[in-house]
């Protein structure tokens, strides 16, 4: 029983301090030959995932540069990434951002929104945009508040002290050698 309910809080403070960002995306493609098929994020780790078609392209290899900028334009981040084109169209790639964590303190305010845009470096003016937006945390949605949780844990803990004592406080009566002459004498006497 003790393996359970240890269990049981460890699962419960997991669940309740991870954090759960909600998230909406749309896309304007302006280059063809980019298409984000996929955004995985979590905490501040954001992964997109793309298809690059080459049959436009002439060359063994490419380089296309990928940026995000926050609402008001200010670049975030940049990377560039450089492969072989030598394949049957689509290539699946992907790229790795890590959002810095004032945007992700401002999500938990406001939503926030980030602009993503993936372009081969000779045409950076013509980039494949991604709309993100990091929605505010929905508080109805999450199982328990931190003061919610704090009290049911001290409640739980009350209980479990509770519960302790009684079990020990009757295995002393049953222990007690005059609380069982009284019960073995009880049970003598003639029932009316």
């Amino acid at each position: 029983m003790q393996k359970n309910n240890i269990l049981l809080i460890t699962t419960s403070i997991i669940i309740l301090t991870l954090l759960t960002l909600n998230i909406t995306t749309s896309q304007e493609l302006t280059n063809p030959a980019i298409t984000i098929t996929k955004i995985n994020f979590t905490n501040n780790n954001l992964n997109i995932i793309y298809n690059f078609n080459n049959n436009n392209f002439i060359g063994d290899e490419i380089i296309l540069e990928a940026w995000i900028t926050n609402e008001s334009g200010t670049e975030v981040d940049r990377l560039s990434e450089r492969f072989s084109i030598n394949r049957d169209p689509p290539i699946e790639r992907d790229i790795f951002f890590i959002i810095p964590n004032s945007i992700i303190k401002q999500s938990k305010k406001s939503n926030q929104i980030i602009y993503i845009n993936i372009a081969p470096s000779s045409d950076l003016n013509n980039p494949t945009k991604q709309v993100f937006t990091i929605q505010k945390p929905d508080k109805s949605k999450t199982p328990l508040s931190v003061n919610k949780t704090l009290t049911y844990l001290i409640l739980f803990i009350i209980l479990i002290i509770t519960i302790f004592i009684l079990i020990n406080i009757s295995k002393r009566k049953l222990h007690n050698p005059h609380s069982r002459e009284k019960h073995e004498n009880n049970s003598l006497l003639p029932k009316k």
